[in-house]
């Protein structure tokens, strides 16, 4: 058995490095309240609804400065999925023969409808006023 990362592994990893690393350096040098390139939401715009991203861009900046508690109230959802990408990113580089890895609960056949099911759910939500500290 074979262990490391295969050369197929390594471009991957070192593509999503780069990509990465440019994106953090936009979002980390501008900030997208203040500034009108970075894109405004087209859902949002023509309907005035907010849609599960709504705030994610200001909720990576604050990320990227350490606020976290201002990060999760522009966009909880952006805020845990980053959490579970970062935790994905640590099995793919820990087990990178994937036989190897320990048994993990994205992989469970219910997993993509429980996320579907949260992803509508916070939609829903934070568009009735009831729940408006789901807004961005």
């Amino acid at each position: 058995m074979k262990h490391g990362l295969t050369i197929s592994k390594r471009k991957q990893l070192v593509i999503y490095a780069l990509l990465g690393s440019g994106l953090i350096a936009v979002y980390a040098t501008f900030d997208p309240e203040s500034l009108s390139f970075f894109p405004s939401c087209p859902f949002h715009s023509i309907t005035g609804l907010y849609c599960p991203g709504c705030g994610s861009q200001r909720a990576i900046y604050d990320l990227l400065h350490a606020n976290f508690l201002a990060a999760f109230s522009h966009n909880p959802l952006i805020v845990l999925g980053i959490a579970t990408g970062l935790y994905k990113a640590i099995l793919w580089l820990k087990y990178p023969n994937s036989k190897a890895a320990p048994n993990n609960l994205f992989y469970h056949k219910n997993t993509p409808w429980i996320i579907l099911i949260l992803l509508i759910g916070f939609w829903v939500f934070r568009n009735i006023p009831l729940f408006n500290f789901l807004q961005p």
